[in-house]
């Protein structure tokens, strides 16, 4: 048992982490005039559950979601860096970050997962997407309306992908 508690607890760890980049999700980007690139959104409109709602998969299944995923987290990193990177970067210094972005975004749709837990895939490379789309339309000059809708998207959908895991969690240590 004592193994089964310390994989809980490091899966409880991977979600503490993931809100913790979803919290650097919610600061608000600059505007097409400033020198810095917006690249996430302000307050998430999804709010975490208190009890997560059920992912459909069985525990075994999410169980394996779940390790998937930890074995995936070089991946959700290289998102993180270089959505950071993307982050106060002018419109010149992008192109290499749009380039990394659109590497990891291929990289995760790569992440092999049970049937049931494909939605929570949709939803993280949706967040990619997103991050991705409002980099081209902030380098396109597209109004600004277009980029911070870019942003609400990935920021939605990365709010999605983490009560994904939260779920996929509670799934996998149901008795």
């Amino acid at each position: 048992h004592a193994a089964g508690f310390e994989e809980e607890m490091k899966m409880r760890a991977i979600l503490v982490v993931s809100v913790l980049a979803a919290l650097a999700l919610a600061a608000c980007g600059g505007s097409k005039n400033s020198s810095s690139t917006p690249t996430t959104a302000a307050e998430p409109t999804v709010a975490p559950l208190a009890t997560p709602e059920p992912s459909g998969c069985t525990a075994a299944d999410a169980q394996k979601a779940l390790d998937a995923y930890k074995a995936a987290a070089p991946i959700t990193t290289r998102f993180d860096n270089a959505r950071d990177q993307a982050s106060g970067a002018t419109k010149d210094l992008l192109p290499p970050v749009v380039t990394e972005l659109e590497s990891v975004r291929t990289a995760a749709s790569a992440i092999a997962l049970p049937d049931c837990a494909a939605p929570s895939k949709q939803h993280l490379l949706s967040s990619i997407t997103g991050v991705i789309q409002a980099q081209t339309d902030y380098q396109a000059d597209k109004p600004d309306a277009d980029v911070q809708a870019s942003v609400q998207q990935s920021a939605t959908m990365y709010e999605r992908w983490k009560s994904d895991l939260a779920s996929l969690l509670a799934d996998a240590t149901r008795k």
